[in-house]
């Protein structure tokens, strides 16, 4: 079932939208890794391709910056992972029962080596699609992929955008219908050297882009780095990482008025998202989350 708020409230309901602030801190950031995106060994198992699993030693840290509710029960996390060899990897997690477990989707068919997850809309529990960037050696690129099996496997496709410098990060990825959809490229003007937003529209279902409006109402840094609500009352947010690397989910059923924390997520937990499905990631004890009041924003 599709979220019952539109589009226009998915947009006033996110914090920080849009979200330019990963302008100038992606710019720098990505500069030692460019050059580190060697490709990764799979193995082969008839029509089956599989990658091989990884552990939490083969990442320096992990950074979740986008969150959707396809329901109160089933929660979608996308961001990046950094390798331990200077590389960048995109990470998909989801959740079928309000963040108490936790798995890695497409884990033993996809790796997403060089891409950086910024946005996430599933449509239902088999069609969604996920938006970002490419790292490569020259820079980066717009991408988005899409999947029509949950997320086992994904066809990726490019944004063109030709006056960008450097793409900065993709925004407000939303689906009206399985062909039409709509998302904001935030780039650097290689010609005003300043942040600016097109916006481009798909009728193909992602695999084709064409560019629909630019924008240049190019927001600052939100200290929450992703929101979504299910309904009008039901909603998680992703907080932005803490002094020791970790990041906290937040729930709210009370259409922001309040929030409680559900999830911790930090390395330690990170072999949890491949294991049985009764030993992945707990979350904390209920009695001891802490609540948190904030205006609705």
């Amino acid at each position: 079932m599709r979220a019952t708020t539109g589009r226009a409230d998915r947009r006033r309901e996110r914090i920080g939208t849009p979200r330019a602030r990963r302008g100038s801190r992606l710019g720098l950031a990505f500069a030692g890794v460019l050059l580190a995106l060697a490709g990764v060994a799979c193995q082969g198992t008839g029509e089956r391709l599989v990658v091989p699993t990884p552990k939490a030693t083969d990442y320096s840290g992990m950074e979740l910056s986008a969150v959707f509710a396809l329901s109160r029960e089933v929660i979608y996390l996308g961001g990046r992972l950094d390798s331990a060899d200077g590389g960048v990897e995109g990470i998909v997690l989801r959740s079928d029962d309000s963040g108490a477990h936790w798995r890695r989707v497409g884990s033993e068919t996809v790796r997403f080596r060089g891409v950086i997850v910024q946005d996430i809309h599933f449509s239902d529990a088999r069609r969604g699609w996920i938006a970002g960037i490419r790292v490569t050696e020259t820079g980066t690129n717009a991408v988005v992929l899409a999947t029509k099996d949950g997320g086992g496997h994904w066809r990726e496709h490019d944004i063109a955008e030709p006056r960008a410098e450097f793409i900065s990060h993709l925004q407000n990825l939303d689906f009206a219908s399985d062909t039409l959809g709509t998302v904001d490229v935030v780039y650097l003007d290689a010609e005003t050297s300043s942040f600016v937003a097109n916006s481009y529209r798909t009728s193909d279902a992602g695999r084709t882009w064409v560019i629909g409006a630019f924008r240049d109402d190019v927001a600052e840094e939100s200290a929450d780095l992703g929101t979504h609500f299910s309904d009008a009352d039901q909603g998680y947010r992703i907080g932005a990482p803490e002094a020791d690397g970790s990041q906290i989910l937040w729930r709210t059923a009370t259409g922001g008025q309040s929030w409680r924390e559900v999830t911790r997520f930090d390395m330690s937990r990170f072999d949890a998202f491949y294991g049985p499905w009764d030993r992945r990631a707990d979350p904390p004890d209920p009695d001891a989350a802490p609540v948190e009041r904030a205006a609705r924003r």
